[in-house]
């Protein structure tokens, strides 16, 4: 069955008259969307999409009364479930990111033709995000290089006895002293610092120490900040 069959509602958002004059005919012209409502995103806004009950929302999000991106979160916050597809002048290589974190299910550059528009607002009432072709790849190159520097990370290298003791080391504890506060022997606490120094591919206990007393001061950055 077609995703977007029985006359889907869509509520237009935009404090341009031709801007919304323009969705508007698009959205008649295609079979199976209906027009239910429009705004300029003044204060009425809210109670004009809960009363028209919109299958999706088409936001500007550079709207004068109050700003857009305020308008999209606070839509989030009142209707969980109401997919929102951005319709924006600015650059999608800056905004596209920041919009769907907020949200959104998709992000359209005004500029682009009424049929990308048109794919959009059927993926989204399909149940997908849309994005084009080349954000899409731009983001996905984010996620995987955040997830590669993830797992170069000491904690994913590193069990949670061998964090342990990196934290004992780096807080100037002897391997007597580790062994005594975490209840292991001397020779266990010596094989994780081996564990470690393989792991982190640290030349000599020198090293390893200065790693530890370094990672222990960075954790309490993170930790205050």
């Amino acid at each position: 069955m077609d995703p977007v069959s029985g006359n889907r509602r869509i509520f237009v958002v935009d404090d341009q008259p031709l801007i919304r004059r323009g969705v508007a005919d698009l959205i008649r012209g295609e079979a199976g969307l209906t027009l239910c409502g429009e705004s300029d995103g003044g204060p009425d806004t809210f109670r004009e999409i809960a009363r028209a009950r919109p299958h999706l929302v088409i936001l500007e999000t550079a709207l004068r009364a109050g700003g857009g991106t305020a308008l999209l979160k606070e839509l989030r916050n009142r209707h969980p479930q109401l997919p929102i597809l951005v319709l924006s002048l600015r650059e999608e290589d800056v905004f596209a990111e920041r919009v769907l974190r907020a949200g959104a299910r998709a992000y359209v550059v005004k500029l682009e033709d009424g049929e990308r528009l048109l794919r959009a607002i059927r993926k989204v009432l399909g149940g997908g995000v849309y994005l084009s072709e080349r954000a899409g790849m731009r983001m996905l190159g984010r996620a995987l290089n955040g997830a590669r520097r993830q797992a170069a990370s000491p904690e994913a290298r590193l069990s949670a006895r061998e964090l342990e003791v990196v934290r004992w080391i780096g807080h100037g504890c002897t391997n007597r002293e580790i062994s005594a506060g975490i209840g292991i022997s001397v020779k266990t606490v010596e094989s994780h610092c081996a564990n470690i120094k393989r792991k982190l591919d640290l030349k000599n206990a020198n090293e390893l120490m200065r790693f530890c007393v370094r990672w222990v001061s960075e954790e309490s950055y993170r930790t205050a900040s």
